[in-house]
């Protein structure tokens, strides 16, 4: 067939196969179930887009550091100790840690293997610094947010529950667990954990100061040094 401009016009039917082609009705058979298997496959691709753009996002997860196998109280954590997981950020755990910031702190408790790790489940301790002169001792906080601006290694001046007497001055704190920088969940079952190193000298008049704050219900103030 020729077109106006010359050119020849091919019929939709010589673009299918022999056997699809014709007016007989075995051929018009054939197209009709080729034209049934089209419309299957673009409906279910159809299907596919629309449930691709119309299903839920994935919840959002935070990256995690869970323990590969068991460890034991007081055991200094290797990257060989931890893999990374994606764990839902609406667990309900609050100061849960990564891999590079446990990574040489000490375990605080026993840990099962799969265990996340968080800021009272590693510390990083430096027990080591704690001289034949000096004792070690827990410092109840009258404000445990407090523990989420301390870390190992710094000076503290420490004074009685209501803030009148200083108690310890320039203490050096040896381990730190609590929550972490930013975290306003109170809900947490992990309380904070200070250590100190003091004289053995000052150990008396500070096991007096602990006392009477607990018998107050409170702890003790801690006023952090500008500098570390």
């Amino acid at each position: 067939m020729t077109g106006s401009a010359g050119t020849t016009a091919v019929r939709p039917q010589a673009l299918l196969p022999a056997k699809l082609r014709g007016p007989g009705r075995q051929a018009a058979w054939r197209r009709a179930r080729v034209r049934r298997r089209v419309s299957v496959v673009l409906f279910t691709l159809a299907a596919l887009v629309g449930w691709q753009q119309f299903r839920p996002p994935p919840p959002p997860t935070v990256p995690v550091a869970v323990t590969r196998s068991a460890l034991p109280a007081g055991h200094r954590i290797t990257a060989a100790d931890l893999r990374t997981v994606a764990w839902p950020a609406t667990s309900g755990i609050t100061s849960a840690a990564t891999t590079a910031q446990v990574l040489g702190q000490v375990t605080t408790v026993d840990l099962p293997a799969g265990a996340p790790l968080t800021g009272g489940t590693a510390s990083a301790s430096n027990w080591s610094s704690v001289s034949t002169t000096e004792v070690a001792a827990t410092v109840p906080l009258a404000d445990p947010a407090m523990a989420a601006l301390l870390r190992a290694g710094d000076r503290v001046d420490v004074y009685d529950a209501q803030g009148a007497t200083l108690v310890l001055q320039g203490a050096r704190l040896v381990t730190v667990t609590g929550i972490a920088p930013g975290q306003q969940d109170r809900s947490r079952t992990e309380a904070p954990v200070v250590v100190a190193a003091l004289p053995r000298g000052a150990a008396g008049d500070f096991a007096r100061a602990v006392a009477a704050a607990s018998a107050l219900g409170s702890g003790l103030v801690v006023v952090a040094h500008g500098s570390r």
